[in-house]
């Protein structure tokens, strides 16, 4: 016998549509039916019965078959055409044949017969509201694997191949970054995806975990599309194995990472992967004074635009996966030595070409324009490349700095305009020391009333002076200004009180 504990963890949360005519046996037999469900539906006919089932929930029938109105197989019949699935279980005390056939047919689960026994009702109960469990556990679980796998096409890059390697299914979104149709794809082996400068060890250890461990396998693969770009993936790669161990193919998941990946370390692996490395190391010049020009906002504009001006540029003349943006204001693009550095002296001259070409490029800023204008250092062979392209730019700037010195020998005077405000500050006198010093007009024209700018304006005066820098002062409006200054030892004045511009005739 069926442990009734057992029977009754099974049925108590269902609800159950008894269906009986006759008013004595339908009082006797939900008593005993309470036992075993919490919600009872009970219906005096086979129409009632019906009706009943369309306006509840129901999870199992229990009718009897000789019934006014329509009988206990007429009304299952009529359930069926609307629920194919609902567990039914007509009691009866015939045993007619054509009874049992006409049951069979419409789809009966068990059967019950009069008087009612318990040990029979609890198998009978037990044995159909098990199945009808596992049912639905069933369909739940299938409802359940149905959102985790359009969850998975969604954000996730996903095939299958036959345990040869050979690619037996692609979501879309493996063709969108693959580049691929799926036409393209099916029966190829996934090599077709692999980029080349992969290291054999990294597949050497995929291939050992999934196919002899039997194991997953999950880790960072770079691939390349057939437009021949590159793109990174975060890979997990496991075995489907039957009921007898055996592998039957394998599936991997994949998250396209490339945008997250830190672009230094991207550089390196991929200088890692290249035979003959040939760096070409960028730094957007006078970076520092834009810093401090323009808001966050503003910069990162300008440096994404100034990504994709330079991607643009090179990728006429070079062949190279992308440009790899360094913070700073510094990139670096990656080709192939022996592929473009056949002649040095020409690959120097058309680099400095592209480089002066480049400055007549202009980013457009809305209400302003930025003009382009990069230093270059190049370094190329398999021993720290990428730290000679930046010694190689430290370098150059240093260089930048002593042409200002250079220039001077020949008697060029240098002077900085707008000194006191945004870039033109004290930080620019280290680097260019200037002759000169215009004094901005800001801070000038409020010198009358403003003691911050009288205080400012004699600073300046004051270190220009022991510096031998001569100074100038713009927006003198009127003779109380002009005197301020002049008795601060500014040495020149510019503004209105002296004259108006006015027309040459």
């Amino acid at each position: 016998m069926v442990d009734m504990d057992k029977v009754v963890e099974y049925s108590k949360g269902l609800t159950l549509l008894y269906v009986e005519d006759n008013d004595d046996a339908r009082e006797m037999t939900t008593m005993i039916l309470e036992d075993f469900f919490d919600t009872i539906v009970v219906a005096v006919d086979g129409e009632d019965g019906y009706a009943k089932f369309r306006e509840n929930e129901i999870d199992l029938v229990i009718t009897d078959i000789n019934m006014p109105n329509l009988n206990g197989l007429e009304m299952s019949a009529k359930i069926r055409q609307t629920n194919e699935e609902v567990p039914i279980i007509v009691l009866s005390a015939h045993n007619e044949d054509s009874f049992f056939i006409d049951s069979i047919q419409i789809g009966i689960n068990g059967y019950l017969l009069k008087p009612i026994d318990i040990d029979q009702l609890t198998n009978v109960i037990f044995r159909t509201v098990q199945k009808y469990k596992y049912i639905r556990e069933a369909k739940s679980n299938l409802n359940l694997l149905e959102i985790y796998q359009e969850a998975t096409n969604k954000t996730s890059l996903v095939s299958k191949t036959d345990t040869k390697g050979v690619i037996t299914y692609v979501n879309d979104l493996f063709c969108h970054y693959s580049g691929y149709t799926k036409e393209e794809l099916v029966g190829q082996n996934h090599n077709i995806v692999r980029h080349p400068d992969n290291p054999k060890a990294i597949f050497e250890d995929i291939w050992k975990t999934i196919s002899k461990e039997k194991q997953m396998w999950q880790g960072i693969v770079r691939n390349r599309s057939k437009s021949g770009k590159s793109y990174y993936v975060d890979s997990l790669i496991l075995p489907i194995i039957d009921i007898d161990g055996n592998i039957i193919e394998y599936i991997s998941l994949r998250h396209e990472i490339t945008d997250i990946m830190n672009p230094a370390k991207q550089l390196s692996n991929a200088i890692a992967n290249f035979k003959e490395p040939l760096v070409i190391y960028m730094k957007l010049d006078k970076f520092e004074m834009m810093e401090e020009f323009y808001n966050n906002d503003m910069m990162e504009i300008i440096l994404e635009k100034a990504n994709k001006q330079l991607e643009k540029r090179f990728s006429e003349i070079y062949e190279f996966d992308k440009i790899y943006p360094l913070g700073n204001g510094e990139y670096a693009l990656l080709i192939e030595h022996s592929k473009h550095f056949e002649d040095e002296e020409a690959f120097i001259k058309q680099l400095k070409e592209y480089q002066l070409s480049i400055q007549n490029d202009k980013i457009d800023l809305e209400e302003m324009e930025y003009d382009i204008s990069i230093l270059i250092s190049i370094a190329y062979g398999q021993e720290k490349v990428l730290e000679s392209a930046k010694l190689g730019m430290r370098k150059l700037i240093k260089i930048n700095k002593d042409f200002i010195v250079a220039v001077k020998r020949y008697g060029v005077k240098i002077a900085i305009d707008d000194f006191g405000v945004g870039y033109s500050n004290y930080e620019r006198l280290l680097d260019y020391q200037p002759d000169i010093l215009k004094i901005d007009g800001c801070l000038i024209r409020d010198i009358e009333n403003s003691s911050y700018s009288l205080s400012a304006v004699k600073s300046i005066v004051t270190f220009a002076k022991e510096q031998n820098i001569q100074t100038i002062a713009e927006f003198i409006e009127n003779e109380a200004i002009f005197n301020i200054v002049k008795e601060l030892g500014v040495d020149f004045s510019q503004g209105y009180y002296f004259g108006k511009p006015e027309p040459l005739v």
